[in-house]
């Protein structure tokens, strides 16, 4: 329904948001494997968080080592 962007808030801490694509989903946009780093404009919309039509991606793989470490920061950021 939505993809789970981790992302600092004003403070610097991690924040996750889930942004919704509104003709096609953003894994259907990316069309990358998970994860990627994206350049995008969040924007609230009736409720939701969408993102401004444009989506720059940036040719980057992750390694273990660094997958785990977003599922570190997903789970305390989900807290």
């Amino acid at each position: 329904e939505y993809a789970v962007v981790i992302a600092p808030n004003e403070q610097g801490e991690d924040r996750l948001y889930g942004i919704k694509g509104m003709s096609n989903s953003l894994a259907n946009i990316l069309r990358q494997d998970l994860p990627v780093m994206i350049e995008t404009v969040l924007i609230p919309f009736k409720g939701k968080i969408i993102y401004d039509s444009y989506i720059g991606t940036f040719p980057i793989g992750y390694a273990k080592g660094a997958k785990a470490l977003f599922g570190e920061m997903h789970a305390k950021a989900a807290e």
